[in-house]
């Protein structure tokens, strides 16, 4: 995959999947080397576009911590008991959430080389994520050199908005589950709509960082290659603590390490500190979660998809 970069900070990779001519751009933070620059390229081609919002998002899902398990928890030798082996039990309960998300650090370089996207993810500093159930989520920004920016999912539908470069974007993702964005991946709660499309299979109980952990394989039904997550619950308060990201072969591409957690509402604690590694274990990104409300009735206008 080829990435280059136009006067404007707009770096667009050709997808392997695409069709011939498809490229997707995205808001960059830095410009990559003059000598990538291919602007004649830009101007005659067709703009079927990604932000960052929705590479932000799989950042947030997909960024890393590679610590050895013998540094960050200790594996439990004896058969699995006493385990919440159903991952449903973990699923938040609450009708709709909002959170201001703050990118407080991030090193474009280390980001690289979790895939050439996320070296473009975290543009956007500051942003509102909205999320009501069922299946519906809001992440909205703005940037002062390229104005403002949203993406809505309802459903398996996205739809990503650039007014200023004239982008707007709807396709349906119900067979390609793997590029949706669910809360669990921004914020670290499940929601009962991921386990749509994703199973959760019970692999062994651990202690992490002192607490008490069931560790779950969580695949794909459908459509998912192969990537595959495990992720670390804690048992006393059901908020994600870990999550690894894995490619076909098993091979660790990133995690996320999820910290801080508060009770926003009764029985409902969400992480507001996430602390991105890639797979060499160097610190790629931290965000924040602020802001947080449950329950606040958020309106069903905020998830409308336009046609």
């Amino acid at each position: 995959m080829r990435t280059c970069c136009d006067e404007d900070g707009l770096l667009y990779y050709r997808d392997v999947t695409c069709a011939i001519d498809q490229r997707y751009y995205v808001l960059v933070i830095t410009s990559l080397d003059s000598s990538e620059k291919k602007t004649h390229m830009i101007r005659n081609t067709r703009r079927t576009t990604y932000f960052a919002l929705t590479t932000i998002s799989l950042g947030l899902v997909s960024a890393a911590l590679a610590y050895p398990l013998a540094a960050r928890g200790q594996q439990s030798t004896a058969p699995v008991q006493g385990t919440a082996n159903d991952i449903s039990l973990y699923v938040a309960h609450f009708k709709d959430i909002s959170a201001d998300v703050r990118v407080t650090q991030s090193d474009t370089k280390e980001l690289g080389k979790i895939g050439s996207d996320f070296s473009a993810s975290y543009s956007l500093r500051n942003m509102s994520l909205q999320f009501k159930l069922p299946d519906k989520l809001r992440l909205e920004g703005k940037s002062a050199t390229r104005g403002n920016a949203v993406m809505v999912i309802n459903g398996p539908v996205r739809f990503v908005e650039v007014p200023r470069f004239k982008i707007h974007l709807v396709e349906n993702l119900e067979k390609s589950p793997v590029r949706r964005q669910s809360l669990l991946e921004l914020s670290g709660v499940l929601a009962p709509d991921t386990l749509k499309f994703m199973t959760g299979k019970c692999l062994r109980q651990e202690t992490l960082d002192g607490h008490k952990a069931d560790v779950f394989e969580l695949k794909y039904t459908v459509g998912g290659s192969g990537q595959h997550y495990q992720i670390w619950m804690d048992r006393e308060n059901k908020t994600t603590l870990r999550r690894d990201w894995l490619d076909t072969d098993g091979k660790l591409k990133a995690t996320f390490l999820y910290d801080q957690p508060r009770e926003a509402s009764s029985g409902v604690w969400v992480p507001t500190r996430i602390q991105v590694k890639n797979g060499e274990g160097v610190i790629a990104a931290v965000i924040n979660l602020d802001s947080i409300k449950i329950n606040s009735g958020l309106d069903d206008t905020l998830f409308e998809v336009p046609s």
